[in-house]
């Protein structure tokens, strides 16, 4: 699979998952706040008041939330114009977002956000993609879809390295030694925390057996080292694949013992990890600049391995 087929599948994957969360997630419920409760973030501010009192509209929110869904949809799909679609999409999943975080806070949908804006910066349409089967030609080197696909990884990555970083620099050891993280079960068992699980089974689990605190408080330990250095994951094969298996487990355990709902994420971590080869390491076969050029053939003399005449599309058979 060549490089732009791999920003392809990913590129589609991203956007895909994209336009499913926001049309699932009911926008309007924003307008049962009060206007002075939008705090916008960086460039946002730049928007004048009466921007806002308009996007305040439960119906202009409903247009958003389904408008940006399709746009999201047509990036999936790499229709024509996605040069200036996924851009578009971008700026409107961020505004999505700052208005979405008035009822409700965390960074579950940070690594979906990141994965948007950086793949909205590249050429991730030239495989996989409406645009593709129309006949559109790929115009740009290996080079750029080796970029997209190491930043949209990074991007993916950095989520889990910063907060615990933060949590190394700025809390430890004392959060590992007293009973924080007890206390985040605690409170956090059947409370109804990043959606709508209602699981209990870690204040139940505390309850009844509090021999197994320490073990809660040791796997504490682990996944805050392994989340700090999942940027290896960018250098590793090996590593790579056993902080896949730890992030998916990883995120079943939150759910289940502090309704912490990160199920984005275990639907982006398989795609970027594997599927989405990263471009430190040497392509399986072929590894060529234009999306058609075939694999080049090795100086043996043999007809028998010589290269296809015919182009190699996107999309694999």
């Amino acid at each position: 699979m060549t490089d732009a087929s791999r920003l392809g599948l990913v590129r589609a994957h991203v956007f895909l998952v994209a336009a499913a969360y926001v049309l699932m997630i009911p926008l309007e419920r924003v307008a049962a706040f009060p206007p002075e409760a939008i705090e916008p973030l960086g460039l946002a501010r730049l928007l004048p008041d009466d921007a806002w009192a308009l996007l305040h509209g439960e119906t202009v929110l409903a247009l958003l939330r389904v408008g940006l869904s399709g746009l999201l949809l047509l990036c999936g799909l790499g229709v024509p114009g996605y040069r200036w679609l996924g851009p578009s999409a971008a700026a409107l999943f961020v505004l999505h977002q700052i208005l979405l975080r008035i009822d409700a806070s965390g960074h579950r949908e940070l690594a979906l956000l990141y994965c948007v804006i950086t793949l909205s910066a590249f050429p991730a349409a030239d495989a996989w993609s409406v645009q593709r089967r129309m006949g559109g030609q790929a115009k740009h080197n290996r080079a750029s879809y080796r970029a997209a696909l190491l930043l949209t990884s990074f991007a993916f990555l950095f989520t889990y390295t910063a907060p615990a970083l933060y949590r190394l620099v700025h809390a430890a050891p004392t959060i590992f030694l007293d009973d924080s993280f007890l206390n985040y079960i605690v409170a956090n068992g059947g409370a109804l925390r990043n959606g709508t699980s209602g699981f209990d089974y870690g204040s139940k689990l505390v309850a009844a057996a509090p021999s197994a605190i320490p073990l809660l408080k040791v796997g504490f330990v682990v996944s805050t080292v392994l989340e700090a250095f999942s940027l290896l994951c960018l250098r590793s094969r090996r590593f790579r694949y056993v902080w896949l298996g730890f992030c998916l487990g990883f995120h079943v355990v939150n759910l289940l013992l502090l309704n912490i709902n990160f199920g984005l994420n275990m639907l982006l971590a398989p795609m970027l990890l594997i599927w989405g080869t990263l471009p430190n390491e040497e392509l399986q076969a072929g590894g060529n600049s234009a999306v058609g050029e075939p694999p080049s053939v090795p100086a043996t003399g043999d007809a028998s391995v010589a290269a296809p005449t015919e182009p190699v599309h996107g999309v694999q058979s």
